[in-house]
């Protein structure tokens, strides 16, 4: 059974709200007004430890205006989020995430 969640909503650039990623293949999609703008993937591990705190860094997951969809291998378990860049001011973004296995 598929898991989505919403990275983002109606967001525009930044960072959005990190989520907990159950690990497997997915795919990520962004739709709404581009205005220029990329979105990317970022990924953590899991924490080891409580007291570590874990930088997302980004994935080779990039969407744009002409390429709004993209599957992915096997991410594991970890925090995701995606970073909304380069827009001109009017983008407003939806971004999904679905795990498909």
């Amino acid at each position: 059974m598929a898991r989505s969640i919403a990275l983002a909503e109606s967001a525009s650039n930044g960072t959005g709200s990190s989520f907990t990623w159950d690990g497997g293949e997915g795919v990520l999609h962004a739709s709404g007004t581009w205005d220029g703008a990329t979105v990317t993937l970022q990924y953590a591990p899991a924490q080891p430890q409580s007291d570590i705190t874990m930088t997302p860094s980004d994935t080779d997951v990039v969407l744009t205006s002409t390429s709004p969809n993209r599957g992915f291998n096997a991410i594991p378990i970890g925090t995701v989020r995606v970073v909304i860049a380069g827009g001109g001011g009017t983008e407003s973004l939806t971004v999904v995430m679905a795990r498909t296995k």
